[in-house]
C-alpha cells in the first residue's frame, strides 16, 4: 500500500481458530464495499506452550486470501491489552478501529462508527450495548463494572466502557500513553482520552451470542479490574494530571 489508508481495523483473534474465518470475511466485505482505503490487521498472538492453537496459521491464510489484510502472530507476553497494543502499533490508518474476533459485534458497526467519527468530528467514538445475547452473569457483571467505574471516575460520562467496536483518530492514538497489557485496556483508552480532554461520543449497539467459546472473564479478571481501578484512580490523581 503506497499511501496512508483511511481506516485501520484491528481484530483480536486470540484462540479463535476456524471460527474467525466467516467473521473476518464478513468484516472484510463490509470494508471493501464502504471504505475507499483500508487495512485489516488480524492479531493472532499465541501461548508458546499451547500446541493446539491453529489461529496463527488460519489468520495468515486469511491475510493471503483477502486484499489489504495482514496478520500478526507472536508468542504472548501479556493478555488482551498486549495484543491490542501490538495491533495498534502496526496500524497506519488516519482512523483506527478495533474489536474482538469472536463474532459478537455486527461487522457493519465498524463502518457505521467510521462514518460517525468523521461526521461528528470527534476524537473517539464507540458503541454502548442496548441489547446483549450474553448470559445473565455477563450482563450483571457489566452493570456492576460500569457502575464501579463511574464511581471511581465520575468525570467519565460514557455508559459502557468495554463495549466494542471503538474507533479513534490517529492523532488521538499518538497522544495516548498506553501501557496496559491486561483486560483493563479498554478502560485505559477511555481514561487517556479523558486526560487529554478529547471529544468522545457513544452510540447504541448490540452484542451477538457467542455459542462456541466461554468468556475469558472469570474471577481473576474481575479481581484484576478492581485492582486496576484503584491503581489508576491513584495514578490519575498524582501522576497523569
Amino acid at each position: 500500500m503506497n499511501r496512508q489508508p483511511e481506516l485501520s481495523v484491528v481484530v483480536l483473534c486470540y484462540r479463535g481458530g476456524q471460527h474467525i474465518i466467516p467473521y473476518i470475511r464478513r468484516i472484510h466485505q463490509q470494508l471493501a464495499a464502504n471504505v475507499r482505503d483500508f487495512e485489516l490487521i488480524l492479531v493472532a498472538n499465541y501461548d508458546a506452550n499451547a500446541q493446539d492453537d491453529k489461529t496463527p496459521g488460519i489468520a495468515a491464510a486469511l491475510a493471503r486470501e483477502l486484499g489489504n489484510c495482514t496478520s500478526i502472530a507472536e508468542p504472548k507476553k501479556g493478555r488482551m491489552g498486549w495484543d491490542l497494543r501490538q495491533g495498534l502499533a502496526h496500524s497506519q490508518g488516519k482512523y483506527i478501529s478495533f474489536l474482538d474476533g469472536d463474532g459478537q459485534t455486527p461487522p457493519n458497526d465498524v463502518v457505521r462508527l467510521f462514518h460517525l467519527i468523521k461526521e461528528q468530528s470527534t476524537d473517539l467514538c464507540k458503541t454502548y450495548r442496548v441489547y446483549r445475547e450474553d448470559s445473565h452473569f455477563r450482563r450483571t457483571l457489566s452493570v456492576i463494572y460500569n457502575t464501579l467505574f463511574r464511581f471511581f471516575f465520575p468525570a467519565v460520562r460514557l455508559r459502557d466502557i468495554n463495549a466494542k467496536p471503538k474507533i479513534l483518530t490517529r492523532t488521538a492514538y499518538n497522544s495516548m500513553r498506553l501501557t496496559s497489557s491486561d483486560w483493563f485496556t479498554d478502560a485505559e483508552i477511555i481514561l487517556e482520552a479523558m486526560r487529554l480532554n478529547l471529544k468522545m461520543s457513544e452510540v447504541p449497539g448490540v452484542t451477538i451470542a457467542n455459542n462456541w467459546r466461554k468468556s475469558f472473564v472469570g474471577l481473576p479478571a474481575i479481581l484484576e479490574f478492581l485492582k486496576n481501578m484503584v491503581c489508576y484512580r491513584i495514578l490519575y490523581w498524582f501522576v497523569r494530571k
